[in-house]
């Protein structure tokens, strides 16, 4: 059933795609030839160095959503729209169309922690999921949550902001099952804040992430903190750790120096907690893997570098496993 139900989302998705297609072939036959150009766009050029290679970006500025000179291009696209499409049969049209297709319910994967199983779900009408909960069924063959049935809410981003310009997406769960991690995101930015809950009290505790590029953040097997990748598009990803009760300014680096803004670092800690493994992925084209053991002396060293190749890491039985595409025909 679970591939029934892929394959009919992705039809859907298919679906979505060539309606909105559609849309955009009707909007371009029904407007007019004769109105006014756009409004100009400030060009602004930004030139960015990477490897001994020049790239310019005459847009960096628009990046800066909440700056008045984003604002006012917003605003005058909006109203030269307004100015093609305003109130309109077609307009009516294309709104009625598009609720059609995506306003339609959905829930979540369940995933539990202690004695209540968590997911998100939004319901036809309603504006972004909210995250629920529900007690753990006493049946494991019991169905899924349902968009009939009430549930306790656990987040609903309406009382972050009504507006629903802020989103919330469930994270990771601690092991001791006592806190779940939490997304924060505004106005579709690529950067995101990150909230602890604690699941007994339902009240955020005070350690936060503020908003930043983020790669992989899990808590510890103990539950006394959580690992996570930082990015900075000027620095590159670090990784680190944040003990839960301290300021972020004290939290531990422990990778990811020398690595810069176009490479992408994870790490797993894997032998009961005795080694970390690194990867630096550069691009699609290949990845390089280190290994720490925290028992011995703690240095990194280099399991592959340079190789025009991927390497997908597993740890079992104390030896370490790498499937690889290396000299693969």
């Amino acid at each position: 059933m679970n591939g029934i139900r892929k394959n009919s989302a992705s039809a859907r998705t298919l679906v979505h795609l060539a309606s909105c297609i559609s849309l955009i072939t009707v909007i371009s036959r029904c407007v007019p030839s004769d109105y006014l150009p756009p409004p100009a766009t400030r060009v602004d050029p930004v030139v960015d160095i990477i490897h001994g290679v020049e790239f310019t970006d005459d847009y960096r500025w628009l990046e800066d959503q909440n700056a008045s000179g984003t604002r006012e291009w917003i605003a005058l696209q909006n109203e030269y729209a307004e100015m093609i499409i305003g109130e309109s049969p077609l307009r009516d049209w294309i709104r009625a169309r598009l609720t059609e297709l995506m306003d339609v319910a959905s829930i979540g994967s369940t995933r539990r922690a202690g004695d209540y199983e968590y997911f998100s779900m939004r319901r036809a009408g309603e504006e972004a999921p909210v995250i629920y909960r529900r007690p753990v069924p006493e049946r494991r063959d019991i169905e899924r949550p349902s968009v009939d049935e009430q549930y306790e809410v656990v987040l609903d981003p309406a009382r972050l902001d009504p507006t629903y310009r802020t989103l919330i997406t469930m994270g990771d769960f601690s092991p001791n099952e006592r806190y779940m991690m939490y997304t924060i995101r505004d106005g579709g930015s690529d950067e995101v804040a990150i909230q602890i809950l604690d699941l007994v009290t339902l009240e955020d505790i005070p350690d936060r992430l503020p908003a930043a590029l983020y790669g992989r953040i899990e808590f510890s097997a103990n539950s006394d903190g959580y690992y996570y990748t930082h990015r900075s598009r000027q620095t590159g990803p670090r990784i680190r750790y944040h003990t839960l009760g301290t300021e972020t300014s004290q939290d531990q680096e422990i990778w990811g120096e020398g690595h810069g803004p176009t490479e992408f670092i994870s790490m797993d800690v894997v032998g009961s907690d005795r080694y970390r493994v690194f990867t630096a992925q550069h691009g699609w084209a290949r990845n390089d893997v280190y290994l720490q053991d925290l028992h011995g002396d703690g240095e990194v060293r280099l399991v592959t570098l340079g190789e025009s190749a991927h390497f997908n890491v597993s740890f079992h039985d104390g030896l370490l496993y790498m499937r690889t595409d290396l000299d693969a025909p």
